[in-house]
């Protein structure tokens, strides 16, 4: 039985619940590549990939009709901050060099602003760098910004090894779907299907 197990877990996942289209599968290299020369790593970059292929089909301005807009379907203080962001930026926040920009800022960066405000960001994810201690616009001490690099831990505490088990845990930490939008075997499926046409 425990031979088993560790052929089962050798055995190769397949992408057959994939349902990218090569189309989408040419804006997902865009989109990885993008990511990678952002800083991500190439398994993040892929299980990021991954969702996106289900949360937005690699449309930047996708919408749930509702609350939820853009590449990754931000929706509250976080589309409060790409939008934000964008503003800071010059640009239109459908762009898809904006919103892998703030990909990074948000995921890898902790909304890290380095003394300059951005303005319209929500203040509560904003924490700024003043030497011996980390705050807002006011100095805090550093224990008081553990929520605001919520984001970025729960990104770093999901790439794994594996494509599937990081594509997995970007969809629990990261993306948060509602249960009935989980799909999380067309995420897996697809992110496999990314990986191996990126390669």
């Amino acid at each position: 039985m425990i031979r088993l197990k560790q052929i089962l877990k050798e055995f190769p996942e397949t992408s057959s619940a994939a349902d990218i289209t090569e189309k989408e599968l040419k804006t997902a290299k865009i989109v990885v590549n993008g990511l990678i020369n952002r800083g991500f790593s190439r398994i993040g970059a892929v299980g990021l990939a991954g969702n996106i292929s289900v949360e937005s089909r690699f449309k930047t301005s996708a919408t749930d009709g509702n609350k939820a807009e853009g590449l990754c379907q931000w929706q509250a203080a976080r589309l409060k901050a790409l939008k934000a962001f964008a503003d800071a930026k010059g640009k239109g926040y459908t762009s898809l060099s904006l919103q892998l920009d703030f990909m990074k800022y948000e995921l890898l960066d902790s909304y890290y602003t380095n003394d300059k405000y951005i303005p319209g960001v929500p203040k509560s994810l904003i924490f700024i760098d003043h030497g011996d201690e980390i705050g807002y616009s006011k100095k805090k001490p550093r224990r008081d910004v553990e929520s605001v690099i919520t984001e970025t831990k729960n990104y770093i505490n999901s790439i794994t090894s594996n494509v599937s088990e990081t594509t997995k845990n970007l969809r629990k930490n990261v993306f948060r779907p509602t249960a009935s939008l989980a799909h999380e075997d067309r995420r897996v499926a697809n992110a496999l299907k990314i990986n191996d046409y990126t390669k």
